[in-house]
């Protein structure tokens, strides 16, 4: 039989956040739970449970056999040291300042005994100012790379992919020299070395096959947090702490902050490092360009300083524009449809994102875990509407003069501590399909629960939570976020609302809206 690590009752899951709890699975008593790699926190694999050596030692503590203790550091460089983005750079840094002495690793030089050579031509030598390779054979592609090599790989933040793409990122990350393994088999003709044509097509490790844009959209300054590579968008993280990212593929974002001019430039060239210093709606304070040796991040540190805090960016700390009114469903009508959701059931609910010209569906659930029930019966349906015509309508028109004549979506959503139910900053009408959504509302049906509050980052970090049968009514422009729900369930119903000027954009973008659901939780 397998030899397997078991978790216990108690215990958190690494990539969800939920306790593992004593149950019942098919009326036999459950004491634990038998775990893929990563939901130990051990790899990104997910497809099956976590088996260990044959050889491993049975009660042997899993930290100590698999070598858990490890102590990573976490350096955080400027701009300006990319020459410390490794091991041996660090270790230079640090020779440097402290006097010790370096202890370069040595190796001998492989001597030359394939005569093989492929020609190499640099169409962009403002891209590219060197391009070296050598031919190596006598490699097996299918071997399996050493269990130490990928521990350290992954807790660098490496995913192990093949041998030979593991040893070349090992030494990217411990020499400072970055590389690529091609297959000689597949290549025909000679290697090129060139903006990507608009319309071509690449396939990534992770099996994955985008479109490439051009030079107008391969250009890319994530030191000022826009991203214009489309190749990025998979591996541009929301997760690291304090850093977020534009995905700028036409270059609109970089030419209204000034890091591009106007004017597109065909060659690619003409993007300015800036450091630039937003308010929390997103509006320029200052902007410091980049310096020789990074001579101006004094400057810009010390103007950081001298600002309010984020709450009272204003001078005081400002009100969300919401609106938020009481009693729009009776307490009877709430517990109606909480028990149509808890009869039938949610479904786990996904997002909207343009891929290619069309509105996709996605599903990523370190953005969003939710469960829907799209109401069926028709009592239900009426019944809701009539209470927002009444009860929300009329407000809507008085504040801001406009008729809202139409309603989306009769559902009853379920944000759940035991799956870590919350939903990551986001607007509803950034994609075709659902440009003609003008105002969101949110109805909380229940209100024994923890968490799960509403919140508008562009205004601080005051967070709402209305009572049950209450709502918030707020333009769907607004940048907002539903906090992690901690204990218990919070339900919801949640429409949105728009006029017959926006139904008829509507119909005019359902061209555009895909049935495609692309899951960034699933393995490649």
């Amino acid at each position: 039989g397998a030899e397997l690590p078991p978790t216990e009752a108690g215990a958190n899951s690494a990539n969800k956040p939920f306790i593992i709890k004593v149950g019942k699975l098919r009326g036999v008593e459950s004491q634990g739970m038998l775990c893929a790699g990563r939901e130990l926190g051990l790899g990104d694999d997910h497809e099956g449970i976590l088996e260990l050596p044959v050889d491993a030692p049975v009660g042997e503590d899993i930290r100590k056999y698999l070598n858990l203790d490890d102590q990573i550091f976490v350096i955080k460089l400027t701009p300006n040291k990319a020459d410390c983005l490794s091991l041996m750079g660090m270790a230079r840094e640090v020779s440097a300042i402290t006097g010790a002495a370096l202890c370069a690793p040595k190796w001998t030089p492989a001597d030359v005994s394939i005569q093989d050579k492929l020609k190499v031509s640099v169409e962009n030598t403002n891209l590219c100012g060197r391009f070296a390779g050598r031919v190596i054979r006598g490699v097996n592609p299918k071997a399996q790379t050493p269990d130490w090599i990928v521990q350290r790989l992954s807790r660098s933040g490496q995913r192990s992919i093949s041998p030979l793409v593991d040893l070349s990122n090992y030494v990217m990350l411990e020499m400072g020299q970055p590389t690529h393994v091609f297959d000689i088999d597949k290549l025909t003709g000679d290697l090129s070395v060139r903006w990507a044509k608009s319309g071509e097509s690449l396939e990534l490790l992770n099996g994955q096959t985008i479109t490439l844009q051009g030079p107008d959209s391969a250009g890319k300054i994530q030191d000022a947090g826009v991203v214009a590579d489309q190749s990025d968008q998979g591996g541009v993280r929301q997760s690291i702490p304090g850093i977020r990212y534009f995905l700028d593929f036409d270059g609109a974002v970089s030419r209204a902050l000034g890091a591009l001019p106007q004017e597109r430039d065909a060659s690619g060239a003409g993007y300015r490092r800036l450091w630039i210093v937003l308010d929390p709606t997103l509006r320029v304070l200052r902007v410091f360009p980049f310096l020789e040796n990074g001579l101006e991040q004094e400057s810009l540190f010390e103007y950081l300083k001298g600002l309010p805090i984020v709450d009272m960016f204003a001078g005081f700390q400002l009100q969300a524009p919401i609106l938020y009114l009481h009693n729009v469903f009776e307490s009877e009508f709430c517990h109606r449809l909480i028990d149509a959701y808890n009869h039938h059931g949610g479904e786990l609910s996904g997002f909207m994102r343009e891929l290619e010209g069309k509105t996709v569906g996605m599903m990523d659930r370190d953005l969003k875990v939710r469960r829907d029930y799209h109401i069926k019966d028709e009592a239900l349906i009426k019944g809701a509407y009539h209470r927002i015509k009444r009860r929300i309508f009329p407000e809507i028109s008085k504040i801001h003069q406009f008729k809202v004549s139409r309603i989306e979506r009769h559902m009853v959503s379920c944000y759940s501590a035991d799956d870590g139910g919350h939903f990551s900053a986001h607007r509803d009408n950034t994609t075709k399909a659902t440009a003609h959504r003008r105002f969101a509302v949110s109805i909380n049906l229940n209100a024994d629960f923890e968490g799960g509050e509403l919140q508008f980052p562009e205004y601080g970090s005051r967070s709402f939570k209305p009572q049950a049968g209450a709502a918030v009514i707020f333009s769907c422009s607004l940048l907002h976020k539903v906090l992690k729900v901690r204990s218990g369930r919070r339900y919801a119903f949640l429409p949105f609302l728009y006029d017959e000027a926006a139904a008829q954009v509507r119909d005019q973008n359902k061209g555009f809206l895909s049935d495609v659901i692309l899951d960034n939780n699933q393995s490649p």
